[in-house]
């Protein structure tokens, strides 16, 4: 290990790291949102409990990347262009409400303010792509873990003396019946896999294939062992009557599967670059401290952030440190009260409509759009009232018309649409692009209208014009 040239005085001794630490501090203090979506989905969240122990890796790479002499300043014009441009995007991507994509270029705006300052090296690289395996983006790979699950799952049990039936996500057998739900998708071993497939590869491979050759093998032996986890606890039920207790702990039952798995795999790949050529020694020149681009990155990151332009676009702070719900709150069965589930509520306004002695209600809900759940399309949000099941659907100029049934047999109808301004947008994806666009003006509002009314004809034919007629 190069010991740092002791010539160096003072705070310019300790400059890189300084600047490094800022960077993020002024990111995180002007877009606090960050922080709420990281406790809320990421250290809350059991897929991310390795999120408590990456921050200190993180952390550690940077130090040692600062002992080794290869965080050298050096300013580069172009991923400035870059980090200006990111930056940007994610601010626009903030204000549309686009969460997965906001979540996934924030680290991108690190990495570039720093390569604007440090010369290119993965000792820069590195430590902030770990930032991605921290943040809650994985999520939208979930579904289809869990569909390769239920497949392999369904496959291996052919070669057991089992009888197996399996539906949907549901594996039966003569003992009592498995769901492999989303928590059974194998996320979690996924993206730790990848997590220490990178720190892995960065500490010890230098060839290309080596690289491939451990990220394919960790990738593959993370799927199987969650398959292997599930078969195991089908097995463990069926010769145990379901009586085991593991069937209830079969987490903890996967981590006694993936520790070990994660042994071998270290093991394998000290075989991978045996022959790997020794590492350079040469030391890195380091050029003079230059304050002029570090204060430069620091204030583009204060003026472009989403705080900022909430305080010159409305006058006043919107953000506020709250944890986002998670979770969709327990409601009461509201078949004579219907509203659809919105776990953040504003403002709203009621009215019911008596048309030929059947009731119609309309409720509007108002949203700020300064959170996430602040927002008609959040993923908790449901058109559906609670206690109701979907059987219809159909599009049309003035909205989009759900059919539903309650557990009686009763039938409703519900016709609802988002607005943003003065458009009317009928459908999801209409709403998606149409925030894009609103966003280019700093503008997060949006709103919800919905009508609801039980349906007196076949199919809610009449109950249907009884709605056009009050629009």
């Amino acid at each position: 290990m190069t010991n740092v040239d002791t010539s160096e005085k003072g705070a310019a001794r300790y400059w890189p790291l300084l600047f490094i630490a800022a960077v993020y501090l002024v990111f995180l203090a002007a877009n606090p949102a960050v922080i709420v979506d990281l406790r809320s989905f990421s250290f809350d969240d059991g897929t991310y409990s390795h999120a408590y122990l990456l921050p200190f890796v993180i952390a550690f790479f940077y130090w040692q990347a600062w002992q080794n002499q290869q965080l050298s300043p050096k300013t580069n014009l172009f991923f400035f262009a870059l980090f200006i441009l990111a930056l940007l995007v994610y601010v626009w991507l903030q204000f549309a409400q686009q969460t997965v994509l906001s979540r996934a270029v924030w680290p991108m705006v690190i990495m570039l303010a720093l390569l604007s300052y440090f010369r290119f090296t993965l000792a820069i690289i590195v430590p902030t792509a770990l930032l991605w395996f921290i943040t809650p983006i994985w999520g939208s790979i979930n579904s289809i873990l869990q569909d390769i699950s239920v497949a392999a799952v369904s496959f291996i049990m052919r070669f057991t003396t089992i009888p197996t039936f399996v539906e949907g996500n549901m594996v039966h057998i003569p003992a009592g019946i498995f769901e492999i739900a989303d928590g059974c998708s194998g996320l979690r071993y996924f993206v730790v896999s990848l997590a220490l497939s990178m720190i892995f590869s960065y500490l010890h491979l230098k060839r290309t294939r080596s690289v491939l050759v451990f990220f394919t093998i960790a990738i593959l032996g993370s799927l199987i062992t969650n398959w292997l986890r599930i078969v195991g606890l089908i097995l463990i039920g069926h010769f145990t009557d379901m009586q085991s207790e593991i069937i209830a702990d079969h987490n903890m039952f996967g981590w006694f599967l993936y520790i070990p798995f994660i042994m071998l795999l270290f093991y394998v790949g000290g075989f991978l670059d045996k022959t790997q050529p020794e590492t350079i020694n040469a030391k890195l020149e380091t050029s003079s401290i230059k304050l002029p681009t570090s204060v430069t990155v620091l204030a583009v990151l204060l003026v472009f952030s989403t705080t900022t332009l909430n305080l010159t676009s409305s006058g006043q702070l919107l953000y506020t440190i709250a944890a986002q719900p998670t979770e969709i709150p327990e409601q009461p069965l509201t078949l004579s009260n219907p509203s659809p589930v919105i776990v953040t509520i504003e403002q709203q306004t009621s009215r019911t409509y008596s048309e030929n002695a059947e009731q119609i209600v309309y409720r509007h809900f108002m949203f700020s759009g300064t959170e996430a759940s602040r927002n008609p399309n959040y993923y908790l949000n449901d058109v559906i009232p609670a206690g109701w099941k979907q059987v219809a659907t159909e599009y049309s100029n003035l909205g989009q018309w759900r059919r539903l049934q309650d557990p009686f047999g009763r039938e409703a109808l519900v016709l609802y649409w988002y607005q943003l301004g003065d458009n009317r947008i009928t459908s999801e994806g209409q709403y998606r692009v149409a925030r894009l666009k609103q966003a280019l003006a700093l503008k997060r509002a949006s709103d919800l209208h919905w009508y609801f009314t039980p349906c007196s004809s076949s199919n809610c034919t009449l109950d249907k014009e009884r709605i056009k007629a009050i629009l």
